[in-house]
Order: C-alpha cells, then structure tokens, then sequence
C-alpha cells in the first residue's frame, strides 16, 4: 500500500499495537520527512527500511518497548529531531548516533 505513495511526507502511524517495522515496509517513502511510531509495540530500532528515507528529519518512537537500537538504524537520514523516551532503552550506541551527529538538534 504505501509503494503507492512515494511524495508522502508526512506519516502519522501512532497506537497502532505495531511490533514490527518490515524491512522493505517504507522503502518506497523516499520522501517522507516526519515519521511517527510512538504508543506502539516496537522492541527495536534496526530499520534497515529507513535507509532510503534521506530527507527524514523527525523520528518519534517514544512509548514503544525498544531496548536496542542498531548500530546503522539511522544512516543515511537527516534526523534533525530523534524521539525516544519511555522506552526500554538503558543506552544508545554512540555508533548509532555517529551517522546522525551533523544534524541531530533534538534527542
């Protein structure tokens, strides 16, 4: 469904019990520039689906049940505003951060 959509910019998917982010499953949103997960289900952060999203500037995944975040889960974005509170998370690899360290304003 969302193949369909490739100028989406904005992408709303909050509370909706989601476990799981398929890793083909935002591959096309090449233009997407505001994703938000939060109130989901999700255990971790390793969207190798986000590494088409270059012009993604805000993440939101706070309220999921993420205790890790992969080493390459932002590469190749643009996060300008990376939401994770509430979460299970007790560190993130500062080699996650590493790719986004230019434009990360908001953490």
């Amino acid at each position: 469904i969302l193949g369909k959509v490739t100028r989406l910019q904005y992408l709303q998917a909050a509370n909706n019990n989601l476990s799981f982010v398929p890793e083909d499953g935002l591959k096309e949103l090449s233009s997407i520039q505001s994703l938000d997960l939060s109130g989901n289900s999700l255990t971790e952060v390793n969207f190798t689906a986000l590494q088409s999203s270059f012009n993604l500037t805000t993440l939101n995944l706070t309220g999921n049940a993420i205790s890790n975040v992969n080493d390459s889960a932002f590469v190749n974005t643009t996060l300008h505003s990376l939401y994770l509170s509430l979460n299970l998370l007790s560190d993130v690899p500062s080699a996650a951060l590493e790719k986004v360290n230019s434009t990360l304003e908001i953490l």
